[in-house]
């Protein structure tokens, strides 16, 4: 845990913190006293056994409310880039981030429609290809 906080961080000094406005166990101060490291590593041991799915669903039974498994939650995620090309470049350090799971239907569509950008965590293995591309236009080509 000790490692974890001492990663760089991109939500440390947010305007707007989702987190903050969704829900989702990082508002769980109770239970995760320790905020998003105790979270993150909370939600690993699902990572770890290839069961993020169930993970996610038990949160969302936990934390969603009226709205279920459609409620949209934010989770606490370590990312890593590329720096540089972002077709060759090295890997860059990881940083502290926060990820939005989506579930709620007319939110899906919505998004989908708007922001095709995808999430970086592919890039690192997948570079610029089809499943990881985070180039809007790129894609939009």
């Amino acid at each position: 845990k000790a490692l974890i906080k001492k990663l760089p961080s991109n939500i440390a000094d947010l305007e707007y913190n989702v987190a903050d406005h969704l829900a989702g166990p990082l508002q769980d101060k109770e239970r995760y006293p320790d905020g998003w490291a105790d979270v993150f590593l909370d939600f690993r041991q699902w990572q770890l056994v290839g069961e993020n799915h169930i993970g996610i669903v038990e949160y969302q039974k936990r934390y969603g409310g009226k709205a279920g498994m459609s409620a949209n939650i934010v989770l606490p995620s370590i990312s890593i880039g590329r720096v540089g090309d972002r077709n060759s470049g090295r890997r860059g350090l990881p940083l502290i981030t926060q990820e939005v799971i989506v579930s709620n239907p007319e939110d899906a569509r919505r998004i989908a429609r708007l922001h095709v950008k995808k999430q970086p965590n592919f890039t690192p293995l997948f570079y610029n290809s089809i499943i990881s591309t985070t180039d809007n236009p790129e894609w939009q080509q």
